[in-house]
């Protein structure tokens, strides 16, 4: 199985809520994971289509915009991409899903739970156009 290295994953993270942005930030940067954070989705926009990312983390819902439409968005212009879309509001709310999410692997087309860890392995084999959906798991 070849995966790739951590320190070669660059993922953009983007999220209105700049606290949540750093707890983001520092959780991936102690895993040596190369992150660039942005607050809008117009940024965002700018940033697919000036760097090449591992894969984009988006906040599901935010005060400006629908995570899952602008994941459809991202998803036609970078098929290829993989998307991560999170539903949490505060710093402590992400930290918890880091630690314990309910993790799904979403489409169009179907909606299959996995794990953490399979979300992980398939973005570091290199598999592409994936989306998945991290969200609080139901027992919290």
């Amino acid at each position: 199985m070849n995966l790739f290295p951590v320190r070669d994953l660059v993922i953009l993270v983007v999220c209105s809520n700049r606290d949540v942005l750093e707890v983001i930030e520092r959780l991936l940067g102690h895993l040596e994971i190369n992150v660039t954070c942005v607050m809008s989705t117009d940024a965002a926009l700018v940033m697919l289509q000036t760097e090449t990312y591992s894969a984009m983390i988006s906040d599901h819902k935010m005060k400006d915009f629908n995570g899952r439409e602008f994941s459809r968005t991202v998803r036609q212009l970078f098929p290829a991409l993989n998307v991560v879309l999170f539903e949490g509001n505060t710093s402590s709310q992400v930290m918890d899903l880091f630690l314990g999410p309910e993790v799904s692997e979403i489409s169009e087309v179907q909606n299959q739970a996995c794990s953490l860890g399979d979300m992980l392995m398939s973005i570091l084999r290199g598999e592409r156009g994936k989306t998945f959906l991290l969200r609080q798991t139901s027992t919290r």
